[in-house]
């Protein structure tokens, strides 16, 4: 998962004017068809180096810290932590991770949580042994991956469009709960891969083995996953205009900075291995650990930091730079890429990500992905995977910790959701009774269990909640005055004679109250949505950044049915509309490379 930065100039030139070959690449179905499961079954080899994973993502620099480089060396501090010497060995393609562990090369498989739920059955059905446990997460992306679309204003719009991905790659995470969020199924759209994750070395003429430049040929697709950089060439960092490299009306439709708890990195070992050798499988995780508390420590409030420090940080993360990016000039990009468009996991983070109560943990994640899979026919049964992390869910509660806020003002999340790049990921709409404005979450629990989960997965996007008002009383006062009337008459329910007249109410009146009652049922959706997870999570105000809540009383402004005639027509306006949206380029940043100098 390289990052580099795309030449442009010298890429993408003349794309217009060639008709290039994609090389298109189909999965095998299920995954114990791979190709990898043609490898000869051998036995791992304890007098040889421990190999260890990793892919050119960058937590997986923290390993390479600690193991001094990539080669054994026996006084590193990994080395003298589990007792023996680490090879580290650079491999991006999961079949290629399978059949060194087939062959007994490694018994470490690094991956997200989604490609460890792709593999570990097929490995469980070729030998029992092999069963992937997971049994540490390493980071997760924050902003380093994208799902890029043109002409996509809803996510409900992907139906029957084409997207485009790579196979086997960290992406079809985002692209299976970006389809059960728009409550669509994989057979809804047309999933299209290709082998590579990136290719910024791409010649015209050659052929292309990459999402991001299969974009750019690709006319019938509409969505594409990729990493940030080329989300940023296919931008322009706004929206596409179709030249310079860019993609013509397409835009982020948002990154994993708004969506931070979909890809997790994680470490999985065989089940036989962690059987015959838990010490060394306990020993690699409590370093892991260490190494990014120590990191974590390094990079929080980078910014602020003594040029003394940053210097010094700098020069301990150039070699993994050089290793990670092929430049050691690039050590800002990569810590950068290290504190922004990732997140060390660290012990906190591990114990929430293995929590079974957690809506986007691990067993959470990793059945979304594993239904995904198998609809599309590359699994063959969804399954629980096995985790080994001793993490206390029962541990004493924490002083709660403040959210860290995701917008300044309530002016900024309006602007956000408001802005050319907002693109709404979830809707979902209350009705309420006339006059009414009151809701309780018990009464929609399984309404409130789904907005939480999204709201936790796009832990960037905005949360619009508006409230509405019916416009018929209004509607029938202003045809009445048009006439030069000045009363109206209501029916008796009971009777059904019409009472004595009654002065036509001021529509000014009609219009403030309507105003008020629709904000009110906006701010009474947020206050139980807070209820709902103070009574179901035990999570207070204070712990939920409730900064990205935008509430908007739109009175009578956007009715449902504009001439409602009849008691259900009045009803349909009689609403609150709840939308998570996603305004990528609106997100703030916390650090850039001018905060590295």
């Amino acid at each position: 998962m390289k990052i580099q930065t795309p030449l442009l100039l010298l890429i993408l030139t003349g794309f217009a004017a060639f008709a290039e070959t994609i090389n298109f690449v189909e999965p095998a179905k299920p995954y114990d068809n791979s190709p990898a499961f043609k490898t000869p079954r051998g036995k791992f080899d304890m007098g040889r180096p421990f190999r260890v994973p990793a892919l050119t993502w960058a937590a997986d620099g923290i390993v390479m810290d600690m193991n001094q480089g990539l080669a054994p060396k026996n006084g590193s501090p990994l080395a003298k932590a589990i007792g023996r010497p680490v090879e580290i060995k650079i491999e991006n393609r999961v079949d290629n991770q399978v059949a060194d562990i087939i062959s007994g090369k490694s018994v470490i498989f690094r991956g997200t949580s989604g490609q460890i739920a792709l593999v570990s059955g097929a490995l469980k059905k070729f030998d029992p042994n092999l069963e992937l446990i997971t049994f540490v997460q390493l980071s997760s992306s924050t902003g380093a991956d994208a799902f890029v679309s043109k002409n996509l204003n809803n996510l409900t719009e992907l139906k029957g469009k084409t997207i485009l991905t790579q196979l086997y790659g960290p992406h079809p995470e985002l692209i299976a709960n970006i389809l059960r969020d728009a409550g669509l199924s994989p057979l809804d759209v047309d999933l299209k891969y290709v082998l590579d994750i990136t290719n910024p070395a791409w010649k015209p003429g050659t052929p292309v083995t990459d999402p991001a430049n299969t974009f750019r040929f690709e006319r019938n697709a509409t969505g594409v996953t990729v990493i940030d950089v080329d989300a940023l060439g296919l931008t322009g960092g706004k929206i596409g205009t179709g030249r310079d490299g860019t993609v013509a009306d397409a835009k982020t439709t948002f990154s994993t900075k708004t969506a931070p708890n979909i890809i997790f990195d994680c470490y999985a070992v065989t089940k036989e291995f962690l059987l015959q050798h838990p010490e060394i499988v306990e020993a690699f995780r409590k370093a892991v650990l260490g190494a990014e508390e120590d990191w974590l420590k390094s990079l929080n409030g980078l910014a602020q930091k003594s040029k003394e420090e940053k210097t010094k940080l700098r020069e301990r993360a150039k070699p993994l730079a050089k290793v990670i990016m092929d430049d050691a000039n690039l050590v800002n990009d990569y810590l950068l890429w290290l504190s922004e468009g990732s997140r060390l996991a660290g012990n906190d983070g591990n114990k929430d990500f293995f929590a079974t109560s957690n809506p986007n943990g691990f067993q959470a994640s990793t059945r979304r992905v594993q239904e995904f899979y198998k609809t599309l026919g590359m699994i063959s049964e969804v399954s629980p995977l096995v985790a080994n992390a001793p993490f206390a869910n029962n541990a004493p509660k924490a002083a709660a910790t403040p959210a860290k806020k995701a917008f300044a003002s309530e002016v900024a999340v309006r602007q956000a959701a408001e802005s050319a790049s907002a693109t709404v990921l979830y809707p979902y709409t209350f009705q309420f009774s006339p006059q009414e404005a009151n809701i309780r979450w018990q009464d929609y629990p399984d309404t409130f269990k789904k907005i939480y989960e999204i709201y936790t997965r796009y832990g960037g996007a905005i949360v619009q909640v508006r409230g509405h008002g019916d416009n018929f009383f209004y509607k029938f006062v202003m045809a009445k005055k048009s006439k030069g009337e000045n009363s109206f008459q209501r029916k008796d329910k009971v009777t059904g004679q019409f009472l004595p007249p009654e002065p036509l109410p001021d529509p000014v009146q009609i219009l403030n109250d309507s105003n008020a009652l629709s904000y009110t049922r906006a701010f009474n959706v947020k206050a139980a949505f807070a209820a709902y997870v103070k009574d179901n999570y035990g999570l207070s105000p204070v712990e939920i950044d409730l900064s990205r809540f935008d509430i908007k009383g739109m009175g009578i402004s956007k009715p449902a049915v504009e001439t409602p005639k009849t008691a259900e027509d009045r009803a349909k306006n009689m609403r609150c509309e709840i939308l998570v949206i996603a305004a990528e380029s609106e997100l703030p940043s916390n650090l850039s490379s001018d905060d590295l100098q």
